[in-house]
C-alpha cells in the first residue's frame, strides 16, 4: 500500500467518523415531536367522530 493511499484511506476514516458523531449528537440533542402551547399536564382533547 502507497503512504498517499494510506492517509487517504486514513483522512476518510476521520472525516466519517466526524460525520457520524455529529449526527448522533443532532439526534440525541433534537427534541422528540412539536412543542405543545396548552400546558404540559393537560390531557389531551377527545377525538371528534362523526356527530
Amino acid at each position: 500500500m502507497s503512504t498517499s493511499n494510506a492517509s487517504q484511506r486514513l483522512g476518510f476514516a476521520l472525516l466519517g467518523a466526524l460525520l457520524a458523531a455529529g449526527l448522533l449528537l443532532a439526534a440525541c440533542a433534537a427534541p422528540d415531536g412539536r412543542a405543545s402551547a396548552r400546558d404540559p399536564g393537560a390531557r389531551p382533547a377527545a377525538p371528534r367522530g362523526p356527530s
